[in-house]
């Protein structure tokens, strides 16, 4: 498949894809502060939207588009796993780089909640400031 066509493929299925994170993360980001306020106001509208679109394009945008669109990226995936032996070598020497870090769990775990607290605490701070 030629590299234009991948990018294709992989932009189309993004597309696809948009509606549903779009409507994912304006269901998460209302529910951070009152609606009265700023960006709340405006993704609850986008909610609003959504679900006021009806019973078969709810369907359609929340789940056929982004189920087409994982198949889509699986199949991308396989394809070039399948012909590309530079990706095969890379994503091993991936494996060989991270394979000193999961055999450390504790580590591991810890690298992970400092990432979760993060971005926990900085939406905290957000929040506190925002109102």
């Amino acid at each position: 498949m030629p590299k234009a066509s991948r990018l294709a493929l992989a932009v189309v299925s993004a597309i696809l894809a948009a509606p549903a994170a779009l409507f994912f993360f304006a269901a998460i980001g209302r529910t951070l502060q009152p609606t009265a306020h700023e960006p709340s106001r405006t993704l609850d509208t986008l909610v609003t939207w959504f679900l006021g679109t009806g019973g078969l394009s709810l369907l359609v945008l929340l789940l056929v588009l982004p189920f087409v669109a994982v198949l889509m990226a699986i199949m991308l995936l396989l394809r070039e796993w399948a012909t590309d032996p530079t990706l095969r070598s890379d994503l091993a020497a991936v494996r060989r780089a991270l394979r000193p870090i999961v055999r450390r769990p504790a580590l591991l775990l810890a690298v992970l909640v400092v990432l979760f607290g993060s971005v926990y605490f900085s939406a905290l701070v957000i929040h506190g400031l925002v109102g």
